[in-house]
């Protein structure tokens, strides 16, 4: 059985594959929560959410010296967390809820995927 060292980095690869839900979920998020009236919003989160899917998908299949390349994630779903304020779709609770708590999870499971792979990364190296 190999040690620690030797095994990939599977946590932090779930959580960048969670962002790819998470993404997916944020394309069809207007439609599910019934705000595609806001115009605004709903082509922000069609954008967001393919480009939160493009970048996990880009942070796996990468070189883990590469995982830094999820902090896009982040930025994005800080985004995510304030675009209905600057859309001005607050009068759509489902919009702001779903919104903030989406963008919120996404950065801090992109976070925890750049930071723990990174970690991970320079454990691995530091015992070679």
């Amino acid at each position: 059985m190999a040690n620690t060292a030797e095994r990939p980095s599977v946590l932090w690869d779930l959580l960048a594959g969670a962002c790819i839900v998470l993404g997916a979920w944020t394309v069809a998020m207007p439609y599910a929560l019934q705000f595609w009236l806001y115009h605004g919003v709903r082509i922000n989160d069609v954008v967001c959410g393919f480009l939160i899917v493009g970048w996990a998908i880009t942070e796996l299949v990468l070189s883990p010296t590469y995982r830094w390349s999820g902090l896009a994630n982040v930025v994005l779903g800080l985004w995510l967390a304030v675009s209905p304020f600057v859309f001005g779709a607050t009068a759509s609770g489902a919009a702001v809820f779903g919104n903030i708590a989406t963008g919120l999870i996404v950065a801090v499971l992109a976070l925890g995927s750049v930071a723990g792979g990174w970690r991970n990364n320079h454990a691995m190296a530091g015992r070679a």
